[in-house]
């Protein structure tokens, strides 16, 4: 079920949503129909979707999550990650090897390479040929990019929207967006490119109710979406944002007041010392205009009604009326004649808004401090309430009651009265409600359950075997993962007694245990094991035991007591580990080779004399980086290094300069 949000109240400068699943109605849209889940996301292990000798190929890569039928994979090159995309069959899609691929925004997702940024969609398909310096997500299909020409918006086919680079663009807002050339000149294009007009601003604003702000000189007006200004005169003062009205305050004047501008350019207030104007509501205070006799309702020159709410607060409710194409004539009887072509119906008291073609919101006759709902087909009135407590959208009606708030819904010429659900202690003017677009389908929720009982029940069952399944093979591979793990611990040398093979068993034993337990977490505990049992005798030499390395239990494993004379030690991570140790005896003797380790996290003064031991691309970094590059030296200075030994991630040639001591060294 896809839940639609229909009303939204503010309350403490929050809001506070309530979805249609709180109400008595399910909205389903055809697209809805045709999918069980809004994205086809596939979490199932790699082996399972693309088939276990395949999925051995990327053991070594990270593999995101499969969605529509893709998926992101990582590798390590180096000391770079690459990155491309699979399909189900477990086939690279793509040619182009990428230094990272970003998330998805509106099925798009940024891709960095060395000749620069582009987009590709969930198959790898890039969106068109070209490379950028710099850009940004898609939003509402529309994304910004950047060249060594400017700026430019494409959509979600690969096309620019302008045909102009500029040196600044926003995204759309409104069917607008702002663009900037030549420093300080300001206008707006639309989505084919064009400008609004032929006049450059030296400042604006995006477009807010189809008003925006723009500055020419040190003064300000408003514009409309034809590029039109709204008044003929030129505010000293920068406008507020357009709402439903505009707001100039009038700095120039003393002391400070402000003015209220309505869409044709009219002056609605002026000299109000404070002003304050919502989606629904004016808040006024020291008016000098006079409103007259009118009680509960003012009208001004734009087709808006204004509602009285409290005189002490000088609070009016803002309604937009709307006919819905229907003429609107009083007739000799006080009625209202409704017409559009061939249509015309008569309604009892002054209409607000006519809703499709079948219900009108209006004054009731004899009383107009309430509203009522006319249903032309059933001619029947529906008494809503008073105008200060209703508020309504293009085809949903909410009232307050005596306190409590129903909600209403006309859709395809049928009312629902969708309110299950109420709103206590609610101001009218902190409600904003959204209506409901074309494309549904509406159910009561008891008919939507009785005709889709049969499928929910089963999509819940199928959940939840599956949520099974899942579980019965994590708990396999951690069962399967716990014996490989104790199978590992009899890697002993053959040449040792019984007694100390069985004595240092039992402690291996113990220490993996609580390694187990603690599950590779930094406190896992330190073991001590025999120098038998930790090294292999190799000839002239001895090397770790692989067991050790592969399983990365070097971490855990007591170093600080062992000497590593003669100990193969080149390409070994020895990250984390509390070793102590003397460059100087491993091997070969002659010509110390520590290449290509890592030593991250371990503290320098743990390293003894390096002079002559070739270090080259080995990494280093104090455990708390709290020794400076000076203090380094009585340490690296004479050892054998190049661009890739690094230390803190500085590469030391950085640090000392080029290397005096570098020489031909002997392979091993």
């Amino acid at each position: 079920m896809y839940g639609k949000s229909l009303i939204e109240i503010k309350t403490d400068e929050s809001y506070e949503r309530y979805l249609d699943e709180k109400l008595s109605l399910v909205l389903i849209t055809s697209e809805d129909k045709k999918k069980e889940t809004p994205i086809d996301v596939d979490n199932r292990p790699l082996e399972e979707i693309i088939g276990k000798e395949k999925a051995e190929k990327f053991k070594n890569y990270t593999v995101s999550e499969f969605v529509s039928g893709f998926a992101k994979i990582c590798k390590k090159v180096d000391y770079d990650e690459e990155y491309n995309i699979i399909n189900t069959d477990g086939i690279v899609v793509s040619d182009i090897w990428y230094s990272k691929i970003y998330d998805y925004f509106e099925g798009y997702a940024l891709a960095g390479h060395k000749e620069g940024l582009t987009f590709v969609d969930r198959a790898g398909n890039r969106i068109n040929d070209d490379w950028y310096t710099s850009a940004h997500e898609f939003r509402n299909g529309y994304a910004r990019v950047c060249q060594s020409i400017g700026m430019n918006l494409i959509d979600t086919k690969g096309n620019y929207v302008s045909k102009e680079w500029y040196d600044e663009i926003t995204y759309f807002k409104e069917g607008f967006a702002i663009v900037k050339k030549d420093y300080r000149k300001y206008n707006f294009i639309d989505k084919n490119g064009h400008l609004i007009g032929n006049t450059w601003y030296f400042d604006v604003r995006p477009f807010s109710n189809g008003i925006a702000i723009v500055q020419k000189g040190k003064k300000w007006n408003y514009i409309n979406k034809e590029g039109k200004l709204l008044s003929k005169d030129w505010f000293k003062s920068k406008p507020q944002t357009f709402s439903v009205f505009g707001i100039v305050p009038n700095y120039y004047n003393d002391p400070y007041t402000y003015s209220l501008i309505a869409k044709d350019g009219s002056v609605i207030f002026k000299d109000a010392f404070t002003l304050d104007v919502t989606d629904s509501c004016i808040s006024v205070k020291s008016v000098s205009t006079n409103w007259g006799t009118e009680k509960y309702e003012y009208y001004d020159k734009k087709n808006f009604i204004i509602i009285y709410l409290d005189y002490k607060e000088r609070k009016y409710i803002c309604k937009d009326i709307d006919y819905n194409g229907y003429s609107v004539n009083k007739t000799i009887f006080n009625s209202y004649n409704l017409k559009k072509e061939k249509d015309s119906f008569i309604v009892k008291g002054k209409p607000i808004k006519v809703f499709g073609s079948n219900y009108v919101l209006h004054f009731e006759e004899n009383d107009p401090n309430y509203l009522s709902l006319y249903d032309r087909k059933n001619k029947n009135e529906i008494t809503i309430g008073s105008p200060c407590s209703v508020v309504y959208t293009d085809n949903i009606i909410v009232n307050n009651d005596s306190g409590t708030y129903r909600a209403y819904l006309i859709y395809n010429d049928k009312l629902y009265d969708i309110t299950d659900y109420y709103f206590h202690n609610i101001k009218p003017y902190d409600i904003k409600i959204f209506g409901v677009k074309e494309g549904y389908e509406i159910y009561t929720r008891d008919d939507y359950y009785l005709e889709n009982e049969t499928r929910l029940i089963n999509e819940v069952r199928e959940e939840k075997e599956e949520e099974r399944k899942q579980e019965e093979i994590e708990q396999k591979k951690y069962t399967i993962s716990k014996l490989d793990t104790i199978k590992e611990i009899d890697v002993f040398s053959k040449d040792a007694n019984e007694y100390r093979r069985q004595k240092a068993l039992e402690k291996v034993r113990e220490g993996l245990q609580e390694l187990m337990e603690c599950d590779g977490k930094d406190n896992a505990p330190s073991i001590k094991i025999q120098v038998t049992d930790l090294f292999i005798n190799c000839g002239d030499h001895k090397e770790f035991n692989p067991k050790y390395i592969e399983g990365g239990f070097l971490k855990y494993i007591d170093l600080s007591r062992e000497s590593f004379e003669n100990v193969k030690m080149s390409g070994i991570d020895f990250s984390g580990c509390n070793i102590i140790l003397n460059p100087q005896v491993v091997y070969p003797k002659d010509e110390p080779d520590l290449t290509n380790c890592n030593f991250e996290g371990i503290h320098i003064s743990a390293f003894l004399n390096f002079t002559g031991v070739d270090i080259r691309g080995s990494r280093f970094s104090d455990d708390n980086n709290s020794r400076t590059v000076d203090g380094l030296n009585v340490y690296f200075k004479e050892a054998i290094y190049d661009e890739t030994t690094t230390y803190n991630g500085i590469p030391f040639n950085v640090i000392y300069g080029e290397c005096k001591n570098i020489k031909r060294i002997s392979k091993h």
